[in-house]
């Protein structure tokens, strides 16, 4: 754990940068790593809010059900996740998006 600085974790995975290297972000959950650049992790978090709208399975109390496919910055790649994976994915992936631009912002404002 001292090669990565960790962004943002949660139950389901972790997003992380490697050591000297903030040019790509980690993001790891379940069994599945991606290595994403700062557009491709808004890519992905516009992908969530897309998800989101297609399934709109707001009044659905079924956890369980496998209902939601994402899309990942990798057009050859979507990730089938229940609906309790797919909040927690969700979270992972808006709050990594948020702590980057954060850093981003205070980089750019000690200039």
């Amino acid at each position: 754990m001292e090669d990565i600085e960790i962004v943002h974790k949660n139950d389901i995975g972790i997003a992380f940068f490697w050591k000297g290297s903030f040019n790509k972000l980690q993001l790891v959950f379940k069994d599945l790593g991606l290595y994403l650049t700062y557009q491709d992790l808004k890519l992905f978090s516009k992908a969530v809010r897309e998800t989101e709208k297609q399934y709109a399975c707001k009044d659905c109390n079924n956890q369980a059900c496998k209902a939601f496919l994402l899309r990942t910055p990798s057009d050859k790649i979507d990730i089938a996740l229940t609906q309790a994976e797919f909040k927690q994915v969700k979270a992972l992936i808006r709050g990594a998006l948020f702590k980057v631009e954060l850093k981003l912002y205070l980089e750019n404002s000690k200039n």
